[in-house]
């Protein structure tokens, strides 16, 4: 039932394992677009949101008192997802779940969870909203009428599959109209969702199996608003497909001309080196582009056939890397080792490649079969991973680990020595080439006071049913 006036507070979390380098500026966008969303579609209702990690939301709790948590969870943040529920639970919260985790491996829904979304979550959200409104909680007879909604039925999860609604991409709300603030040194946005690639490894295609493009007119419109209303002048585009389509970007030129804004921004963005072609880098220099992050994942061809399923090459790493260099754009990488039938030899030439190409950020993570890869499902079908046995937080790229090494060519030792080499040698070019990198200061203030704030909530519990330090 649609009801006027009615108030409903909502805490929208994102959960965080403790275990890389976030920036100031690393924002979950999908959150804030949510309830923008979940205004628009719904003035009828009040909205209440906040924003919060789940190493912080305590501090909202021990405030408010929420009528849904909505919480976003990656798998290698799993773990804290459920403690989150666990506790909210405790407060008579009702908690959905969405993301890649539980879109990939919705049978691993938790009790403490009264629902989780898979797939895209904007229609699914509202849908839950309008039955809480109706009845103060989420009855199975209710959730079974969704399509994309994962729920408890008795003690059963059943599982009801995502339509193929969706919303037609420019109309999906910016996370900035209403709750987002941008970091003053720099916004993220998004230029698109989904990827062209089904990647070996890669989980980007879980929620968003097509890729969908912004338009140019929604890309400019959103610059210009941060431009205009907050002095914003250094743009990043999150997504990996910022140069996926040449026609977009010289039209996203033509508009920046109009509007007077060539020459005073600055962009950075994540692409395959596929899309870097001699055209795209012109144009990057045009929008004066401070870095372009590429995943390489090797430097052996044999590999890369592997990973990238015949998709990219090594001509087209070198490629990329000889047109950005000859402009004077940064070049971030990262590699992956560890890959079934990765070979020394091939270890040793992605060791050679980062060695005698000018890359500026590097970094090397052990691969992990996260679930809805093809690594995942190949794993699962030979039954060398068993879903109900898995603490997913051992699913992070940074956890070394020999029970999820799958590579019988090479030793667990051999590749982890590897593995620190390379990103010793990252190291040294992060500090060579960002000394002056303002965002670089800020991240390691930000992370320095989160250690703080951590050991301070080990020293000074909170209690959860007040939210008052004990």
């Amino acid at each position: 039932m649609k009801g006027r006036n009615m108030t409903i507070k909502i805490l929208f979390i994102e959960a965080r394992y403790f275990d890389s380098l976030k920036l100031p500026t690393d924002e979950n966008l999908s959150l804030y677009m949510l309830a923008t969303f979940l205004k628009d579609s719904m003035p009828y209702v009040d909205f209440e949101f906040d924003f919060a990690y789940s190493h912080n939301y305590l501090d909202y709790v021990g405030r408010k008192m929420y009528d849904l948590c909505g919480i976003y969870s990656t798998t290698q943040s799993w773990n804290q997802a459920c403690e989150v529920a666990a506790t909210m639970h405790e407060f008579g919260v009702v908690t959905i779940v969405g993301g890649p985790h539980i879109t990939s491996v919705p049978q691993s829904l938790g009790r403490y969870f009264s629902a989780g979304c898979i797939g895209p979550g904007e229609f699914v959200l509202k849908r839950i909203v309008e039955i809480y409104l109706h009845s103060k909680q989420l009855p199975a007879s209710e959730l079974s009428q969704i399509s994309g909604v994962a729920f408890y039925d008795g003690d059963e999860v059943r599982i009801n599959k995502p339509s193929n609604q969706r919303i037609t991409i420019d109309y999906l709300p910016s996370p900035y109209k209403y709750y987002l603030q941008p970091n003053k040194i720099r916004a993220n946005l998004l230029s698109s969702l989904g990827c062209p690639h089904n990647c070996f490894f890669c989980s980007a295609k879980v929620i968003n199996p097509v890729l969908r493009l912004y338009s140019a007119e929604h890309i400019v419109e959103e610059m210009e608003y941060l431009y205009k209303e907050y002095e914003i002048k250094n743009f990043k585009f999150i997504d990996d497909n910022f140069l996926a389509s040449r026609r977009r970007l010289e039209d996203l030129i033509r508009l920046l001309e109009s509007k007077k804004m060539i020459g005073n921004i600055m962009v950075s963005c994540t692409s395959s080196s596929k899309f870097v072609q001699n055209e795209t880098v012109d144009m990057l220099k045009l929008l004066r582009a401070q870095y372009v992050a590429i995943g390489f994942e090797s430097g052996a061809e044999s590999v890369l056939e592997r990973l990238k399923r015949g998709r990219i090459s090594l001509q087209d790493h070198e490629r990329a890397l000889r047109l950005l260099n000859a402009k004077g754009i940064k070049i971030s990488g990262t590699f992956i080792l560890g890959a079934p039938d990765e070979t020394i030899d091939d270890i040793n030439k992605t060791m050679r490649f980062i060695r005698r190409n000018n890359i500026h950020n590097v970094a090397a993570y052990l691969i992990k079969p996260l679930p809805g890869t093809q690594f995942w499902n190949e794993l699962l079908l030979s039954g060398k991973i068993d879903p109900k046995k898995i603490d997913y937080q051992e699913l992070a790229l940074t956890h070394y680990d020999p029970k999820w090494y799958f590579n019988e060519k090479v030793p667990f030792s051999v590749t982890v020595r590897y593995l620190k080499a390379i990103n010793r040698i990252g190291t040294y070019r992060t500090i060579r080439y960002n000394l002056t990198n303002k965002l670089l200061y800020q991240a390691g203030y930000k992370q320095f006071m989160l250690l703080i704030d951590d050991l301070k909530r080990r020293i000074y519990p909170v209690s959860k049913k007040s939210g008052i330090v004990s």
